[in-house]
């Protein structure tokens, strides 16, 4: 009889031990609910691409692969806009106005499902808008880069990345910079005036990153009257003023740089 006690205790002692650690290991991978998890980051970007006779058409490869490689960063919940540089920057239509529907941070089938079946035809279609827009048989002869930042809405529940693909220089009656030098003296005195007359705010454009993809300099052409140096103090003088940080001003875009990290 103290023998089946002895026994009965070691089995219990045994299933107690085991519920133990269960309780223990569930305890440790368990997550309360009050700590809620990271939420996905959503984008908006916004492109614009020049499509003024001043752009050098031996850009247009390297473009395409930017813009190809952006679109593959596209994501659930993402949004894309696209423009037209040109003299009716403020009011012409968009080229491409879209975005893939959002999941939830635990997506279920059928938010996956919904996401892709819109992502995969997105991605090819931007590839043929990114193409047509590029096609240079068609060239304003002016650039109208201020009014793009009328186009430039903040999304509360999309960081905003903005992309300009183009040679950055202003050239219309607002400003020609085809025709004024520009100096680290002039630049505000320049600015000033078409801040005033186009009503920018300050913060406008607060946390918005802004990426700018050069055209490279044709060896064969005369050299600009502005260079890369001092277009990237004016562009970025006026984008601070307006909240915005100018991360790239090159004539390419590493995925590091618009990671948006």
């Amino acid at each position: 009889m103290n023998h089946q006690v002895v026994k009965l205790l070691l089995a219990l002692t045994f299933v107690i031990a085991l519920a133990l650690g269960f309780t223990a290991y569930i305890f440790r991978s368990w997550k309360p609910s009050d700590q809620p998890m990271k939420p996905t980051l959503h984008y908006q970007y916004v492109w614009f691409i020049d499509q003024s006779s001043s752009v050098d058409p031996s850009g247009q490869p390297q473009w395409q692969r930017a813009t190809e490689e952006q679109v593959k960063r596209l994501r659930c919940g993402d949004t894309l806009l696209m423009f037209g540089l040109h003299n009716q920057t403020r009011q012409a239509a968009p080229i491409y106005n879209d975005e893939v529907p959002a999941v939830s941070d635990d997506p279920t089938i059928d938010e996956d499902k919904r996401c892709k079946l819109k992502l995969d035809p997105m991605r090819q279609q931007l590839k043929e808008k990114f193409r047509e827009a590029f096609d240079l048989r068609h060239r304003a002869t002016e650039t109208d880069y201020f009014s793009a930042i009328d186009r430039i809405k903040l999304d509360q529940t999309r960081h905003t990345m903005v992309f300009f693909v183009g040679d950055m220089v202003q050239s219309n009656r607002d400003l020609d910079l085809e025709r004024v030098r520009l100096t680290e003296e002039n630049i505000v005195d320049l600015l000033n005036p078409v801040i005033a007359r186009h009503g920018r705010q300050r913060d406008q454009l607060k946390g918005v990153r802004i990426h700018c993809i050069l055209n490279s300099l044709n060896i064969r052409e005369a050299a600009p009257l502005n260079d890369v140096h001092i277009l990237r103090k004016f562009w970025g003088t006026l984008f601070q003023s307006l909240g915005a940080e100018l991360v790239t001003f090159d004539t390419h875009l590493s995925v590091k740089q618009s990671s948006g990290q």
